[in-house]
C-alpha cells in the first residue's frame, strides 16, 4: 500500500507539473514577444544614453562660455590700476605706468612709484615696480 500511494503521489504532482500543448504555445508565444520588447527597450536605452551624453557635453560648452569674461582692453587695466593705488595703496604715488598683454585678460604693469609722503623726492627715489594684473570672470582682479 505504501508503494501504490508513493506512486500515486508522484503521478499526480507529475500529471499537474505537465503544460498542455494549447498553454505551451501561448507561452512561447509570449515568451518570444517579451524577448523582442526587451531588445527594443535595450535600443532605446542606447539611444536615450547618447542623447544624455550630447546634452552634458552642450551643458558644459554652456556653463563654460557663461563663465568668460568680456575681452579687457589695456584702457581697462588703467583703470584697474588706479582703483588699487587709489584704495589698497593710498600713501604711494606713481607715474610712467607701461602695460603690456601677457594673455587675454592678464597684464604685465610696470611703474615707477614713491611715498606720497615724501613731497621734495628726487629722481632717484622713484622705486620701479613690476606688477601683474588678472581679470577675473567675475570683474574682480588681482595684483601681484
Amino acid at each position: 500500500m505504501k508503494k501504490f500511494s508513493t506512486h500515486l503521489v508522484f503521478g499526480m504532482v507529475f500529471f499537474w507539473s505537465c503544460i498542455s500543448p494549447s498553454d505551451f504555445e501561448k507561452l512561447k508565444i509570449e515568451n518570444e514577444c517579451l524577448k523582442k520588447r526587451i531588445m527594443e527597450l535595450e535600443a532605446d536605452k542606447i539611444h536615450l544614453n547618447e542623447k544624455f551624453n550630447a546634452l552634458m557635453v552642450e551643458k558644459r560648452v554652456l556653463e563654460y562660455n557663461g563663465q568668460e569674461i568680456s575681452f579687457c582692453t589695456e584702457s581697462q587695466a588703467v583703470q584697474y590700476l588706479k582703483d588699487y593705488y587709489n584704495f589698497f595703496r593710498k600713501n604711494y604715488t606713481y607715474r610712467n605706468p607701461v602695460i603690456k598683454r601677457s594673455s587675454d585678460n592678464t597684464f604685465i604693469i610696470t611703474l615707477e612709484e614713491i611715498e606720497s609722503t615724501n613731497a621734495e623726492a628726487t629722481q632717484d627715489q622713484w622705486v620701479s615696480i613690476v606688477w601683474s594684473l588678472q581679470v577675473n570672470a567675475n570683474g574682480t582682479y588681482i595684483f601681484e
